[in-house]
């Protein structure tokens, strides 16, 4: 029953996401009319571009709670060697990898979401039988349904932010920015995956530790609870957009060459 309803709640999540985009259209001022017309589009191109999917897995979970494994594993001082490192750790024992993953998972689970850690390359199993963390967060390398989930949330998260920073006052303004250039030389790249890899990883770590360190127990009574959190990522478009855009107006200083902040 309980797998039900967690399956139920990441279709939840899709169905918002989608909801949100909707509703950003119909603001800007599209008709339902419009709006029906290219729903029906995207569906066709989805169907033409992806080969059938399966059902949703019973069992799947959001990409965040991976994360809260390898968190604890690389924070709490009994998962710590002396010198601040994750410590190799067997399956079982008071401190093994079976006790750490039933801390955010039903018992029942461990197997699967073992496996999972395994297959995304986020722990390696030592010649002695150990296991140690790869990564400090839950980064997946291939699509598999804890990423759908994560990326309909983040859309569904940023039309909120959005809608609600337009709509409310300024003051109950949550952090929502962007940047970009449109000149960016392409062998920069790998500099440009270095340096914001570098600086998200601090950034979300303040973050992080900052709602770690003011959440409540969840058996805690009578204090209203809400979930809060960021989600954030980089891009390069390198598909040759910029070579199609119409050639812009020419300006005393062209913006296309400096940085540009939004909201």
């Amino acid at each position: 029953m309980k797998a039900r309803t967690k399956v139920r709640e990441h279709e939840q999540l899709v169905r918002g996401a989608l909801v949100q985009l909707f509703g950003l259209k119909l603001r800007s001022g599209t008709t339902a009319e419009e709006l029906d017309v290219l729903a029906r589009e995207c569906v066709d191109d989805a169907v033409r571009t992806t080969q059938p999917g399966s059902r949703p897995d019973d069992k799947m979970f959001e990409a965040q709670d991976y994360g809260s494994v390898l968190r604890t594993w690389h924070r709490e001082t009994n998962y710590l060697s002396p010198a601040g490192y994750p410590l190799p750790l067997s399956i079982a024992g008071k401190s093994g990898l079976k006790n750490l993953i039933e801390r955010y998972y039903p018992r029942e689970h461990y197997r699967r979401v073992l496996l999972t850690l395994r297959q995304a390359g986020l722990i390696r199993e030592q010649s002695n039988g150990k296991w140690l963390p790869t990564q400090k967060c839950a980064v997946f390398p291939k699509l598999n349904d804890e990423l759908l989930i994560h990326v309909a949330e983040g859309i569904s998260k940023l039309v909120q932010t959005v809608t609600q920073n337009v709509t409310s006052q300024r003051k109950n303004a949550l952090f929502e920015r962007s940047a970009k250039v449109r000149t960016f030389p392409t062998d920069a790249s790998h500099a440009f995956r270095v340096f914001v890899n570098a600086q998200a990883a601090a950034f979300l770590s303040t973050v992080d530790d900052w709602l770690e360190a003011h959440s409540v127990p969840s058996r805690t009574r009578n204090r209203k609870t809400s979930t809060a959190g960021i989600f954030a990522f980089a891009f390069i478009d390198d598909r040759g957009d910029v070579a199609r855009r119409p050639k812009p107006i020419e300006r005393s200083k062209p913006l296309g060459r400096r940085s540009r902040s939004t909201r």
